[in-house]
């Protein structure tokens, strides 16, 4: 508890991208390539690399939607 397990995960996940505060010093390597290369999709890199958060956080939409929200962003529109 408290060591930076998630910590670690949100970096791999450039979660903290979405911090204004954050600097990012140095790099990290996932398969060879710099997780920070300018053409790195964030999106792709998370599908790689997921999390399952302790706490759920939805997005402000039905369970319906929050469930299928992931195969929407991947593409899929069948039903």
């Amino acid at each position: 508890s408290g060591c930076g397990k998630s910590t670690l995960l949100r970096c791999v996940n450039r979660m903290s991208d979405l911090n204004d505060a954050v600097r990012i010093k140095g790099d990290m390597v996932l398969s060879g390539e710099s997780i920070f290369a300018s053409h790195v999709d964030v999106i792709q890199l998370r599908k790689r690399m997921g999390m399952v958060f302790q706490k759920p956080n939805p997005f402000p939409i039905s369970i319906l939607e929050n469930v299928i929200f992931p195969l929407r962003v991947d593409g899929e529109r069948n039903r």
